[in-house]
Order: structure tokens, then C-alpha cells, then sequence
């Protein structure tokens, strides 16, 4: 089961080992009375499903576009205003779409593209999704700090796979082009979970990577010297105008 939570809304999906995925989209009211508890009260919207071909390993809803959190060493620099101008400058619209992710103990790992729009009708598949036997888990972060989130799914067969869209708020791009492999990794044993924080607390998320031999932390060197880049920028930019 995921679940997404849209102000007064709540979006949850379940996935069963039938292969039946169902998606419910439920209004969260409140009441209002001063004299008594507030008490929430939810109403079905809609609901939709489909079946897919095996066992509903994992599933995940996430919004496509990143919304990053400002790292707390800015706060000391940066007003709140100019934070808060920085995040709506790289993060338009954030929370306009959102995809769903599901991994199959049979066949594929597919996306479900803007659910709130098309509900479960707009699917695309992950190449080479097949090849590593079952999926046991899903992920999506952004890796590469472009502001759109990559895909990444763990599978029985102890390899981790890098998944990004050219367009990310689509399940394929201006050309239908589908998702390529950014990078794979082998594992030493089969992958349970994906996760991803911060550990360095440099607004860069590091993968974390749950096996049955351990838990495993991958971090990208690219990313990194993209990072200390905009930071020795940014420390010039400090630099002068203190100066």
C-alpha cells in the first residue's frame, strides 16, 4: 500500500498478489464545531483498477518533479524570502502530477503516468525490467540534481537498476521515446528495499540500498562535483557581496 497526501485530499494505492492494482483518490473533510473535537470524515471521489500479469511486489507514488529541501547551512546566508524564491524558480508546478511505480514478481516494472489525469489508462514499461527476475522494490529520487526524479528498482537477481525520462512529467518523451538505463549496479545478493536521505546534509540524496547480506550506501561522484561547483559559486557570490 502508498499513499499520497494532496491538502484535502488523500491518494492511496494498493497493489495485491492477484496482480489487481487499485487506485482510490478520497476527499478529507473537517469539522467545524468549536464545542466538539475535530473529527475527519473521508469520501470517495474515485477509484479505478487493473491487473497486471504476476504478484504486485512493490508499488510507489511520487511527483516527478523533485521538491528539494534547502539545506540548513543556506539559512545562515540566505533570507527566507530568497530561499523560498530559489525553490518555486527550480520546482514549477511540483505537485500538478503525479506517477505511480509498480514492480511484479512476474514480467515487468511499469510506470502509471499523472494519475490524477489519466488514472491507471497511461502505462509504460521499463526496459530490461524482465531480465533480472522478480522486482522486489521501486524508488524514485533525483540523482543527478536536474530537478526531475530518476526511477530505480531492485530485483531478486541482486541488481540495482537506473531508470530516467527525457521528459519526466510524461511517460515517454517529444519523440516517444521510452525511459532509458542510466546505470546498473550488481548487488552480492538480492536487493529488499531503496530508500534515499541525506546523509552529508548537502541537499544531495544518497541511495540507501537494503540487502539480505546488509544495507548498502551509493552516492554519486558526478553529482557531487556538480554540488561543490554551485557551492564554491555560491560562496563567491557570498564573498561579494559581504565584501
Amino acid at each position: 500500500e502508498n499513499e499520497k497526501k494532496l491538502s484535502e485530499f488523500r491518494l492511496i494505492c494498493i497493489g495485491s498478489s492477484n496482480g489487481i492494482i487499485r487506485l482510490s483518490f478520497v476527499e478529507i473533510s473537517a469539522s467545524t464545531d468549536e464545542n466538539v473535537e475535530t473529527q475527519y470524515t473521508s469520501t470517495l471521489v474515485w477509484d479505478c483498477s487493473v491487473r497486471i500479469d504476476g504478484p504486485v511486489n512493490s508499488l510507489s507514488l511520487y511527483f516527478p518533479i523533485n521538491k528539494p529541501k534547502t539545506p540548513k547551512f543556506l539559512g545562515s546566508f540566505l533570507s527566507p524570502m530568497q530561499i523560498q524564491a530559489m525553490t518555486q524558480k527550480f520546482v514549477p508546478n511540483a505537485e500538478e502530477k503525479i506517477n505511480l511505480i509498480v514492480g511484479s514478481a512476474i514480467g515487468v516494472a511499469a510506470v502509471y503516468t499523472d494519475v490524477l489525469k489519466n488514472k491507471l489508462n497511461k502505462v509504460t514499461q521499463l526496459p530490461e525490467s524482465y531480465f533480472h527476475d522478480s522486482v522486489l522494490c521501486v524508488h524514485a529520487v533525483d540523482i543527478d540534481c536536474d530537478g526531475e526524479k530518476e526511477i530505480i528498482i531492485g530485483t531478486f537477481a541482486h541488481t540495482l537498476i537506473i531508470y530516467k525520462f527525457s521528459d519526466s512529467l510524461s511517460s515517454e518523451d517529444e519523440q516517444g521515446n521510452p525511459p532509458i538505463v542510466l546505470h546498473k549496479e550488481l548487488c552480492l545478493s538480492p536487493i529488499l528495499s531503496i530508500n534515499s536521505l541525506d546523509f552529508l546534509g548537502n541537499g544531495v540524496n544518497d541511495i540507501t540500498v537494503v540487502t539480505m547480506n546488509g544495507i548498502h550506501i551509493f552516492k554519486s561522484t558526478e553529482t557531487e562535483k556538480k554540488v561543490i561547483r554551485t557551492l564554491s559559486l555560491l560562496s563567491e557570490i557570498i564573498t561579494g557581496r559581504n565584501s
